[in-house]
């Protein structure tokens, strides 16, 4: 029998912004202090799918991503229209259970459930194998403070995988910079990017786009891996966007640097190929909305 694999799947753009340092620009403003009470969610990810005639798989496999993700504007006036994003994965039995930030108004937050797309190898009743993709539709829950709620997660079965014989792994490395008003530096670790392949690249065309959340790494750095179509066919195309809040050298006062704190934003593009480590170019982000005023 075949071994299960999965795919990270995650449906709209969200982004988890690092504590910072406080004249430190490549660090970022830390959510969980702005918002020191909390709520939890928890509950169980079922996935009940007859694998064969004699194993039936009950729950989520252990380690599946879930992301829960909070409209920044939901929690307060951040000037951005992002979200704030947390993780979780699920254990043996399929429990999962996250603490998230509430406002401290007590005004309900609005939190949006999604999980990564789990693909399965099931045996057919003719003793025929083939590869199904689950997964789960986003539902929302509000939270307010102090509160544990029980959410029940259910994947359903979406549609048959079938890759295109000429499809195989490809690597992709770009390293990301901004411009602190001073000088260039890294985009700061653990930034999070989102990766969007079109559902119409994929044979048969998917219900979804492929979309995939990568950490950049040390020096700015993303590098990341797919299965895609060869070189000769054109490979996968894809977009790359991110936001991150850093520090940006706004005026010098009495010989002291002032510091502001922007939005910065990556909007890009790449393609990605069978067999292939494409190595490319520096990207700069874009500074956008300032967040302070000093």
């Amino acid at each position: 029998m075949k071994n299960l694999f999965y795919l990270a799947i995650l449906i709209g753009g969200v982004f988890y912004f690092n504590s910072c340092v406080e004249e430190d620009p490549s660090q970022a403003i830390n959510v969980e202090n702005a918002f020191p009470k909390k709520a939890v969610i928890e509950g169980y990810a079922y996935l009940n799918v007859n694998k064969s005639s004699t194993e039936i798989v009950k729950y989520a496999p252990e380690n599946t991503l879930l992301s829960f993700a909070i409209a920044y504007n939901n929690l307060g006036n951040f000037g951005s229209s992002g979200n704030y994003l947390r993780t979780t994965t699920v254990d043996a039995n399929g429990y999962y259970s996250i603490e998230l930030p509430t406002r401290n108004d007590g005004t309900p937050v609005t939190v949006q459930i999604t999980g990564e797309q789990i693909q399965l190898t099931v045996t057919t009743e003719d003793g025929k194998s083939k590869k199904q993709i689950y997964e789960i539709l986003p539902i929302t829950q509000a939270i307010v403070s102090n509160f544990t709620y029980l959410k029940k997660l259910e994947y359903t079965e979406k549609e048959v995988f079938q890759e295109s014989e000429t499809w195989g792994k490809g690597i992709y490395r770009v390293a990301f910079e901004y411009y602190t008003g001073k000088d260039t530096t890294y985009v700061p670790k653990d930034t999070e990017v989102r990766i969007t392949i079109s559902k119409d690249q994929f044979v048969p065309k998917r219900t979804n786009d492929l979309v995939l959340i990568k950490k950049v790494g040390a020096n700015g750095l993303l590098e990341f891996e797919t299965e895609a179509p060869s070189l000769l066919n054109g490979g996968l195309t894809f977009s790359l966007e991110s936001a991150f809040i850093a520090k940006y050298l706004t005026r010098i006062q009495d010989e002291e640097e002032i510091y502001n704190d922007y939005i910065f934003n990556i909007s890009n593009w790449g393609v990605i190929y069978s067999g292939k480590t494409i190595e490319r170019e520096t990207i700069m982000a874009n500074r956008g909305t300032q967040l302070t005023n000093n």
